[in-house]
């Protein structure tokens, strides 16, 4: 496929998978982000990790609320995208710091710290990712802008990058650019699965 065919492809499941994920209902929507926050808080990747990366949701978007208080109360190092949508990955991020001190959000008392990309990219242990649709091999549709393909070129090897997702958010297979970024590991309201490598 060329590059246009598959930009105009993209972009066709961006929207229909945008749908889709927007239909879901309240009911199966609060199920199955419990489960998955569930499955990923319970998983031996998040289990052996310290530092994480992780989106804070809106919208439709697999809700990651719970699983930064959890994390938060074990006393991991959380960290974030700046509230600045437009900006890249290289200019830094968000600490988000919890005690008494701090603004009360969500159920927990929290302060956020801006810090450089380059103190803490080689800290990050697991990445939480976002997308709107995704495949078995762990390529991804996102909102379009790169951010977290950026993120992920930046990363140690060894860092651990598992995707969020509806199992109906899941194709059979995305035409990945160049520059797309996989991750590792798919966790869905199924449970958490290993993405299957292409040859």
């Amino acid at each position: 496929m060329n590059i246009n065919a598959n930009a105009e492809e993209k972009e066709r499941l961006r929207n229909e998978y945008r749908r889709l994920r927007a239909g879901i209902s309240p009911v199966d929507r609060g199920a199955w982000n419990e489960a998955i926050s569930r499955f990923v808080l319970a998983s031996q990747q998040v289990q052996g990790a310290e530092t994480f990366f992780l989106y804070r949701s809106f919208g439709f978007e697999v809700a990651t609320g719970e699983i930064i208080r959890v994390l938060a109360e074990a006393g991991k190092r959380i960290i974030v995208p700046t509230h600045n949508h437009q900006a890249l990955p290289a200019n830094g991020f968000t600490e988000l710091k919890f005690g008494e001190a701090a603004t009360q959000k969500d159920g927990l008392a929290e302060m956020e710290i801006a810090v450089e990309a380059r103190d803490v990219v080689s800290e990050i242990d697991l990445v939480l990712v976002p997308g709107i649709a995704w495949d078995h091999s762990g390529f991804r549709i996102g909102f379009g802008g790169g951010y977290f393909d950026r993120l992920l070129a930046m990363i140690r090897p060894e860092a651990v990058t598992v995707g969020l997702m509806f199992e109906c958010q899941v194709v059979e297979a995305i035409a990945p650019e160049p520059w797309d970024k996989p991750v590792q590991f798919l966790a869905t309201e199924t449970g958490i699965r290993p993405a299957i490598i292409r040859l």
